[in-house]
């Protein structure tokens, strides 16, 4: 009998990924905390690429958000046009940016990037996740579930949100994150619609 072999899938690039979670665009365009978000994913993306400590060939940022305000585009689509904007102005040149524009909810954020990622074959190295402050419990849960063992740093943007709903966010999310990681919950009771 012949010794089992196991085959590796060697056409995956090995890649640092900076994954930037959208924000519902207001009437008139992108969001102040998600500008504040992409400003803070070109920063890191300057700071791992200093010095040669990860060559810019090796990072893929990733802009996530769907179709959440009709008459909109979605919030990876304005996410990419500011950071465009904001990488000409300081004369940086982008690494790979991905779009993923279908997701409705943070879960969703992390799930479709994911997927993502494979239909790309981009195998992450490590992981730097750009969330709201008040996002960042559920989103570090949530890139665990779907990437266990992979180095994640998280990276607190701007929240305006009022206290309470920053509480609500950090602790009952959180919590029903861990026990209904696929939203059953708030399906059930409705999810925001596009206004």
């Amino acid at each position: 009998m012949s010794p089992r072999t196991r085959t590796y899938d060697d056409s995956r690039k090995r890649m640092t990924v900076l994954l930037c979670l959208g924000e519902r665009p207001t009437h008139i365009g992108i969001h102040p905390e998600h500008t504040d978000r992409v400003r803070r994913t070109l920063d890191q993306y300057c700071a791992l690429t200093a010095n040669d400590a990860v060559l810019p060939e090796r990072i893929v940022i990733v802009l996530s958000g769907g179709h959440t305000r009709k008459k909109q585009p979605s919030e990876a689509t304005l996410a990419s046009e500011y950071l465009t904007r904001l990488a000409t102005e300081r004369g940086i040149t982008l690494p790979l940016v991905l779009l993923e524009d279908r997701s409705q909810t943070s879960v969703q954020n992390v799930v479709l990037t994911k997927q993502l990622l494979v239909e790309k074959k981009v195998l992450p190295t490590a992981l730097y996740v750009i969330a709201r402050e008040s996002q960042v419990p559920k989103a570090c849960l949530m890139c665990a579930a779907s990437w266990p063992g992979l180095n994640t740093t998280m990276i607190s943007g701007l929240d305006t949100k009022p206290w309470w709903h920053r509480t609500l966010n950090r602790v009952v999310a959180t919590w029903l994150f861990k026990f209904d990681p696929n939203e059953k919950f708030r399906a059930t009771f409705g999810q925001i619609r596009p206004s």
